[in-house]
């Protein structure tokens, strides 16, 4: 496992820079910083975790700049507690579809991450026409046979007979 961010602070703006450039590659943007408050963010002490949780929720919002999202979705999905996950399904709607896909793959990469997601599928929270193909596929894969039922049930109309003869041919 790799160290905790916290006890390499010197390493924090060039993986800031890296998250950045590829995030400039992929959505054609120009984007050519972050703001200080958020790379501070990524080392602080557990001491300060409910208030980190409160800051990172608080740059999830629409009026920040798409990188620092980015880079709050990474950091709640490497929180072991599942109230940083909640935080990011909390948030769906407001979310862009970019972003959706950044919380999918968090939540998706996490243990009880699936499950969370079948939740807040279940419970309308989020749309199982918003999961792409290959996240479906994930989830109708999930290594808990509870979590493979679950996700039949919810996919079962996914997708239309149609195409599923196509595809079995």
């Amino acid at each position: 496992t790799l160290p905790p961010l916290r006890s390499h602070p010197d390493d924090i703006p060039s993986l800031v820079r890296f998250y950045i450039d590829a995030f400039n590659r992929e959505f054609k943007k120009n984007v050519s910083g972050a703001s200080p408050a958020a790379i501070r963010l990524l080392a602080r002490d557990d001491d300060t975790f409910d208030a980190d949780l409160d800051l990172l929720e608080s740059l999830l919002a629409p009026s920040h700049a798409a990188p620092i999202q980015l880079a709050a979705v990474q950091r709640l999905g490497q929180l072991r507690e599942d109230d940083a996950l909640q935080i990011l399904l909390d948030g769906w709607k407001g979310f862009s579809p970019e972003l959706r896909g950044h919380v999918l793959d968090s939540l998706l990469n996490r243990f009880g991450g699936s499950t969370l997601l079948l939740d807040a599928i279940e419970s309308g929270k989020v749309s199982a026409g918003e999961i792409s193909a290959e996240r479906r596929d994930r989830l109708l894969k999930a290594r808990f046979r509870e979590n493979r039922e679950r996700a039949e049930k919810i996919f079962a109309g996914a997708i239309s007979p149609d195409r599923q003869k196509i595809v079995e041919q």
